[in-house]
């Protein structure tokens, strides 16, 4: 399997996610939770990374969870990235989180808010990595 099938599956998951972030500024729990199911059987079935992809992701996994205890991230955006990142390797996870903070203050800058969601972001960031860009 390749990125296409990864990001076939990734981007459509983080817009409806994204869809219930702008709505209520809160993604539910079952959206979470058929997206760690999905990705994780897909990654049993299909995926067969590096040991040290799956470390460095998971030190990711634990920056962005402190992150999460600084009050800079909501729960639902944690569990969205966490759940990417299960198919993801370690320089996409990073070239992603990346481009989707650059995206969070372009959207910040056109928009003058304080308070945005950040899960359009992540899908905006996903988009843009998968595409190659």
């Amino acid at each position: 399997m390749n990125g296409i099938d990864r990001y076939g599956f990734l981007i459509p998951y983080s817009v409806i996610a994204s869809y219930f972030d702008i709505k209520s500024h809160k993604i539910p729990n079952e959206v979470t939770l058929f997206g760690v199911i999905s990705c994780g059987m897909y990654r049993l079935l299909f995926l067969r990374q590096s040991l040290g992809d799956m470390i460095i992701n998971t030190l990711i996994a634990i920056a962005i969870l402190i992150m999460y205890a600084l009050n800079q991230l909501g729960g639902g955006d944690i569990k969205l990235i966490s759940t990417i990142i299960i198919l993801m390797k370690w320089e996409e996870t990073a070239n992603w989180l990346m481009l989707s903070v650059l995206a969070q203050a372009g959207l910040f800058a056109v928009t003058h808010r304080k308070r945005l969601p950040f899960a359009p972001a992540l899908s905006i960031g996903l988009i843009i990595t998968g595409l190659g860009i």
